[in-house]
């Protein structure tokens, strides 16, 4: 066998073992990536059956008899309606920070774009956006 003969099977044998290993490698990386969008929906539905849960509560005092008739809370529903907003809130602070991981670029004109959209309706959404990207907040 002469040198180029031997450096062709080098070669090859280079070429086919680099190959089999990206086959490999981008399989891994496929599993990765629906392991990861897997994980996001879980959350993501989590986070919608916690939303649901918290609607049903408020339905569960706007449909009582007396509150339409007298237009108070009763003892009970005095103690549910702050756990509903704080629930509700801390929900939409998990969501924020999806939104956040998922953007690509996001900057102050990113967030007041969103304000214009009427995606961001209060000064208290706008900061749940700013208090996730700590450069921004610190501006």
């Amino acid at each position: 066998m002469d040198t180029s003969s031997i450096i062709s099977i080098i070669v090859g044998v280079v070429g086919l073992t680099l190959s089999i290993w990206s086959i490999w490698y981008a399989r891994q990386q496929t599993k990765i990536n629906q392991d990861i969008r897997r994980n996001e929906m879980i959350s993501l539905w989590a986070h919608l059956d916690r939303i649901r849960t918290l609607f049903s509560q408020i339905q569960y005092i706007t449909d009582d008899d007396r509150f339409h008739e007298t237009g108070t809370l009763n003892a009970v529903q005095k103690q549910i309606l702050p756990k509903i907003h704080k629930g509700l809130a801390d929900e939409y602070v998990r969501i924020v920070e999806l939104i956040v991981k998922k953007t690509p670029v996001i900057s102050i004109q990113t967030i007041d774009n969103w304000e214009e959209l009427g995606r961001l309706k209060s000064e208290w959404q706008n900061q749940q956006f700013l208090n996730l990207i700590p450069t921004l907040s610190e501006e």
